[in-house]
């Protein structure tokens, strides 16, 4: 069991972090009223804290910390030069930012001094620019990307985040795309996407599968649509069949849809067993893959 401290002992552990007691002592975890004998500042320590090794006086404190973290006028224009910033504005701490010009950029900035020593830099403008280079792709590339979704470019590309002007070959509308979003959902023109499958346009009729469902469906987008039954548990390619014609792939899926409702309800998919196309989905079999193959790709 500690030793129960007297109002001398608290008084003189107060005294040794230049605090002197005017409220009344109650217990090591109680804070106690002082005044701070460097600044003369109203303070509530706790004599825990303080023979723990913390200081007693907050406000001496944060001045300690400041005045550790502040630099001269000169040694500040000095590293701000170095990282490419002349300074404009008053310097208050390396923890606050400090209104300068960017000598690269010619913009304004507010970098912080911290920031600086830890080899970050300020310039958000400069920044921005050298991540659009570094995903800058040639126009070949990137003609080549729209092409394969359909989409012919018309407008001036500036980088992969910037969208850019192109007619879509399905349905002749001008639309402004993302390169970034083509290139990581493969998803071309947003009008055609909407609307859901295309007749008119180009389609795949598929055939996904697991261990104990099968699906057949139609897209026009195949990679995406593939890769979200990939991700609910379908990532058997069974069939995946293209035609110039999305009539031909409808007429498919019309053949498919009339078989899958010969069977019974304890035969077909509800949504808790798959959410996306669980109407097209029954349970796997080699009775109904050998269907498949006879009755629809003969």
């Amino acid at each position: 069991m500690s030793k129960k401290l007297t109002i001398n002992d608290v008084d003189s552990t107060l005294s040794k972090v230049y605090m002197e007691r005017i409220g009344s002592y109650s217990g090591t975890n109680v804070s106690v009223l002082c005044i701070c004998l460097r600044c003369n500042r109203y303070a509530k320590p706790r004599l825990h804290n303080i023979r723990n090794g913390q200081g007693g006086c907050k406000f001496c404190s944060i001045t300690a910390i400041s005045e550790s973290n502040f630099l001269s006028v000169d040694e500040v224009d000095l590293r701000l030069s170095k990282a490419g910033f002349e300074r404009v504005g008053l310097y208050c701490g390396t923890n606050k930012q400090t209104l300068s010009i960017c000598l690269i950029c010619n913009n304004y900035a507010r970098p912080y001094l911290s920031n600086i020593w830890s080899g970050e830099r300020g310039c958000t403008y400069c920044a921005i620019k050298a991540n659009g280079k570094a995903c800058a792709l040639s126009k070949d590339t990137i003609d080549q990307t729209l092409i394969k979704v359909g989409l012919i470019r018309i407008g001036d590309y500036s980088n992969v985040k910037t969208p850019v002007l192109c007619v879509c070959l399905r349905c002749n509308k001008n639309v402004s795309v993302n390169i970034d979003n083509i290139r990581t959902k493969d998803r071309g023109c947003p009008s055609c996407v909407i609307r859901g499958f295309n007749s008119y346009a180009p389609g795949n009729f598929y055939v996904v599968a697991n261990h104990q469902w099968i699906k057949g469906g139609i897209t026009n987008y195949p990679k995406q649509r593939l890769r979200r039954h990939y991700k609910q548990g379908l990532s058997q390619v069974i069939h995946n069949v293209y035609f110039e014609s999305g009539h031909k792939a409808r007429i498919l899926e019309n053949q498919w849809m009339d078989y899958v409702r010969s069977f019974s309800n304890e035969y077909r998919a509800s949504a808790e067993n798959i959410k996306d196309g669980h109407t097209e989905t029954i349970r796997n079999s080699d009775e109904v893959q050998q269907w498949i193959k006879d009755n629809l790709f003969v």
